[in-house]
């Protein structure tokens, strides 16, 4: 979570200091979030003192129900952080994503509308059900499961193309953000083509992924050029996606700490890779 409010203030403040809007500049004052894999987030809290023992039974002291999916994290955190002249415009935060037909993705598109104010212009009701990510929550440690998501269909994507082109037509967004994994049937391109849809020379880039990087940032090349814009992109990374890019083999776990031979070696393989 602290990762996330980082992410989110960070975003604020750049955009505080990008250049000021025209009227002719229609999403020139938004955020867009692509944050393309939602999920409907449960919290399974066990008892006090209590953790989770493999093939035992468990009964829950508490359970919560949320949204979740790291772009959808990262539009909520914004959400809580803007001032309260700036809450009453529900196009300051668009969120670019697919939420599942259904009870969950009722529940979810919901919940980002009515409690947090965000804007459904650029999201797509797909057929395919909506994942739920289950947290199972003891007293010193927490499990994570993770649903596989629906396939999105070609015209499912080409809705939601559409839908950036129309909100694109006055203009650039001030600031786009490209956040997690993408839901099967997403080609390997689809970041850089939502990007080079939504982002001009001006707009400022975040990237929290590493799903089809190299396509992405070909097309911020292509944004940006090699002149000095007063836009400009961030790629942010973990010591895992270090090592995952640089082709190093990491001894532990996805969740644990590399080793510094690990991180020396994966820093050195993904400059000269990049």
């Amino acid at each position: 979570m602290k990762t996330i409010l980082l992410f989110a203030t960070t975003i604020l403040t750049l955009q505080t200091m990008s250049s000021s809007p025209t009227v002719a500049d229609a999403l020139s004052q938004s955020v867009v979030v692509i944050g393309l894999n939602a999920a409907l987030q449960k919290r399974f809290i066990l008892p006090p003192n209590k953790n989770l023992e493999p093939g035992n039974v468990h009964r829950a002291h508490e359970c919560e129900t949320g949204v979740g999916g790291k772009g959808q994290d990262v539009g909520v955190a914004m959400s809580c952080l803007l001032s309260q002249e700036e809450q009453t415009r529900n196009d300051k935060v668009l969120l670019a994503q697919f939420l599942g037909m259904g009870p969950e993705g009722d529940a979810v598109s919901n919940t980002l509308k009515t409690k947090h104010g965000l804007s459904d212009a650029l999201t797509i009701r797909n057929a395919a059900p909506l994942r739920t990510c289950t947290t199972i929550v003891g007293a010193d440690e927490a499990t994570e499961l993770v649903e596989t998501s629906g396939e999105v269909t070609e015209d499912e994507m080409k809705s939601l193309q559409s839908k950036v082109d129309d909100l694109t037509k006055g203009g650039k967004a001030s600031c786009v953000c490209i956040m997690g994994s993408m839901p099967p049937g997403c080609a390997g391109d689809t970041y850089a083509d939502l990007t080079s849809r939504l982002a001009g020379e001006k707009s400022l880039v975040l990237i929290d992924s590493v799903i089809g990087l190299d396509p992405l940032l070909s097309s911020l090349k292509t944004i940006f050029g090699d002149s000095e814009k007063e836009g400009g992109a961030v790629l942010k990374l973990n010591a895992a996606e270090l090592c995952a890019l640089a082709g190093v083999t990491k001894s532990a776990g996805e969740a644990d700490q590399v080793t510094l031979e690990e991180l020396k070696a994966s820093t050195t393989g993904f400059v000269t890779k990049y």
